[in-house]
This record gives structure tokens, sequence and C-alpha cells, in this order.
């Protein structure tokens, strides 16, 4: 058990670092100088907060190990636990746009929301896609 939290925060340090640099690179590409105009303090404690935030994500995967506990709620949690750490990051190194108002901030939550459930639903597509392929050749050698 260890061992896989272990990995799942290698995994969650990978994809936040890599969630970051995908954002950095369109912000550049489409915001220019605004986008620029962090200190290098601030691009530290963003990275950092990626980080965290990927962790929260994967982490929390460990769930879909409990067989006792249905789908829907092995969701609920992963997805509720990475969303708590998200909002809480967001709102912490001002991801979540408050000074424009409840709207934006509500906008950039459900953005946030959105967002992550795209990454899982195709995360579990390609899972239940790699069941099937197992199955098919398990079926094969019987």
């Amino acid at each position: 058990m260890i061992k896989n939290i272990i990995i799942k925060t290698g995994y969650g340090l990978a994809w936040g670092s890599t969630v970051y640099t995908l954002i950095s690179l369109f912000g550049c590409i489409f915001g220019g100088e605004t986008f620029l105009s962090t200190t290098p303090n601030q691009v530290i404690i963003q990275i950092i907060a990626s980080i965290i935030v990927g962790i929260g994500f994967v982490v929390p995967t460990i769930i879909y190990d409990c067989d006792n506990l249905s789908r829907p709620l092995q969701i609920i949690i992963h997805m509720g636990i990475g969303m708590i750490v998200y909002i809480i990051c967001a709102f912490s190194v001002g991801w979540i746009p408050t000074a424009l108002g409840i709207w934006a901030t509500i906008f950039t939550i459900l953005c946030g929301v959105i967002v992550s459930f795209v990454i899982w639903f195709c995360f579990y597509q390609f899972f239940k896609h790699q069941a099937k392929k197992i199955n098919a050749k398990l079926k094969d050698k019987q």
C-alpha cells in the first residue's frame, strides 16, 4: 500500500508538472506579456501548487482498488478529494479571479470541474479498453 502511494505520488508530480507546462505554453502563446507578468517567486509557488493538485488527483485513485465500494462512491471520493485540493490551491495562488466577481469565480471553478471530469473520463475509457483487451486474450486462451 505504501509503495502504491509513493508510485502514485510520482505520477501526480508528473501530471501536475505536465499540466502546468501546457498551461504555461498556451498562456505564453495566447496571453503574451499579460501572462508573463509574474515574478520568479510566483512561478515557483504556482509550480508547487500544480504539483500538489496533481498529487491531489492521482493519489486518491487508490480508492478504485477497494472492491467493496460502489463505482459511483469511488468516483465521488476520488474527484471530491481532487477538487478540494484544486480549489484550495487555486484560491491560494490566485488561479481563481475573485477580484472579477462571483460569476468569474463560479465560472473558473466550473471550468476546473469540467476539465477534471474530462480527464477522468479519458482515463476511464482508456482503462476500460485495456480491460476489454485483457479479457479477450484470456477468453482466447480458454
